[in-house]
């Protein structure tokens, strides 16, 4: 509840609530004349009634919290019983089921172990007998082979050599039109080369005098746009920095008379209302600190007994739980011992058998290999002599062609080599020739460049310079000012 008063055609008028008691604290008169405004303070009751409905609401909470860990331990303690009956039919179920398990397990084995048996004896049986046969058809297979094979060698070498023959010749021929070919190509190569670089020498010249004309006319009107530039941007900037200081002036000017006034009600106001305001608090705080050290304390009470109530039930519930499962654990490992022995015992029996079946393997495999192998090196003994003979004729005949090949193809070499160093000489001195007029033509540009570019940088470095001069004159003439404006106002307020 709050009132405020002002004054509105020169009477002092009142805004308050209903509610509002006329137990007025203080009017403060602000300003003078036309601009006098009156401020009354009143009471305020919301404190007491905010305090009363602090008090109503913590005392509900504290009788919520007794009778929530109530419920909450005795649900604790019907679900703890429930937990531990539960645990216990489990462990029970789980030991039968593990134990007909385990029977079950025990029989498969056995089965399986008489099966396993009986189907390695019959596998060893036609392993054995496979083996057989297939010794007897490898061999009748290696003989046929190596007729074979001594047929198509004598056919291969024969065809080979006259295939030789005929290439030789062929490559010959071959080789001297090339070469004629070749020399007739470098002589073209390199008479166009020639006029090629004659013509791209002269273009480039001419390119580079226009090029260096054109540059001299760009960095001229260039250098006399940057002055102009120049020349506008300084005194647009000086007469900137003059509009800036009178207006900042005035600024300045009116800015400290308003801060003065405002700073003087400012200050009046807030003293008044930091006064209320922490009058206010402390009471508030007061009265929070009561109820809130009251509440804690319940909470702290409930809460321990909570904790006790969910700890005895839980160490009931660990109890039984651990109870059924040692019992579990016995029965599982006695069943796990049972099903090893009978395993093991099974595995015994496969291996051994196994073993017997494997070794008469391994003796009829090596029999019908010492067998395959002696028929096999007996015809590789025959093929190696046909092959032997037919290699011999074929190197001599391929010899004697390549060397009548290589000594074409060095002469054909011979005659490119030094047609194309001839061809290669005159290229390079009319390359030489070219480049040496380009480099002269381009050093003369770059020179002329060079001197139109230093006499615009020069005037521009000049112009920018005066421009600079008149701008930091400007400045200081304005920092001068200023200085003597802040001496002048510092004067006139030690005096005041």
């Amino acid at each position: 509840m709050s009132a405020i008063g002002g004054l509105i055609g020169g009477q002092v008028v009142t805004g308050q609530t209903p509610d509002d008691k006329p137990d007025t604290l203080g009017s403060t008169t602000v300003g003078e004349g036309d601009n006098e405004t009156v401020i009354t303070q009143v009471g305020d009751q919301s404190l007491a009634t905010q305090t009363a409905l602090n008090e109503a609401a913590n005392a509900q909470q504290r009788l919520n919290m007794e009778k929530g860990a109530e419920l909450d331990r005795i649900n604790a303690e019907f679900f703890a019983g429930q937990d531990i009956r539960r645990t216990q039919a489990a462990g029970a179920e789980n030991r039968l089921a593990t134990k007909v398990a385990g029977e079950e397990t025990r029989g498969t084995l056995r089965v399986q172990g008489e099966e396993d048996r009986a189907r390695i004896t019959t596998t060893g049986l036609e392993y054995r007998a496979g083996l057989e046969t297939a010794g007897a058809q490898d061999r009748k297979l290696t003989e046929t082979r190596g007729t074979q094979d001594r047929l198509t060698e004598a056919s291969r070498a024969a065809e080979e050599r006259t295939t030789i023959g005929t290439r030789g010749t062929e490559e010959r021929k071959a080789i001297r039109e090339t070469g004629a070919e070749t020399r007739q190509l470098r002589e073209t190569e390199g008479a166009q080369q020639r006029l090629g670089i004659e013509t791209t020498g002269t273009q480039e010249r001419l390119s580079e005098a226009v090029r260096g004309q054109q540059q001299r006319l760009g960095i001229g009107e260039t250098g006399r746009q940057q002055r102009l530039g120049l020349e506008t941007a300084g005194a647009q900037e000086r007469l900137g920095i003059g509009e800036t200081g009178r207006q900042q002036r005035l600024g300045i000017e009116t800015t400290g008379a308003q801060e003065r006034l405002s700073e003087a009600e400012r200050g009046l106001q807030q003293r008044r209302g930091i006064e209320t305001t922490g009058i206010q608090q402390r009471l508030g705080i007061a009265a929070t600190g009561a109820e809130e050290r009251l509440s804690e304390a319940e909470r702290g009470l409930q809460q321990r007994r909570g904790i006790e109530t969910t700890g005895a039930q839980e160490r009931l519930s660990e109890a039984v739980r651990g109870a059924q499962q040692r019992l579990g654990i016995g029965e599982t490992g006695r069943q796990q011992r049972l099903g090893i022995e009978t395993t093991g015992a099974q595995e015994r029996l496969g291996i051994s058998e196994t073993g017997r079946q494997q070794r008469l393997g391994i003796e009829t495999t090596g029999a019908q290999q010492r067998l395959g192998i002696g028929e096999t090196g007996r015809q590789e003994r025959l093929t190696q002599a046909d092959l032997l003979g037919g290699q011999e004729r074929q190197i001599g005949l391929r010899g004697q062609q390549e060397r009548l090949t290589q000594a074409d193809l060095l002469g054909g070499q011979e005659r490119q080599i030094g047609l194309r160093g001839q061809q290669e000489r005159l290229s390079e001195a009319v390359r030489g020739q070219q480049q040496r007029l380009g480099i002269q033509t381009s050093g003369t540009q770059q020179r002329l460049g060079i001197a139109a570019t230093g006499a615009e940088e020069r005037a521009a470095i000049s112009r920018r310079a005066q421009e600079q001069r008149a701008t930091e004159l400007q400045q200081e003439m304005f920092r001068r000012y200023k200085e003597n404006r802040d001496f002048q106002q510092a004067r006139g307020a030690a005096r005041v």
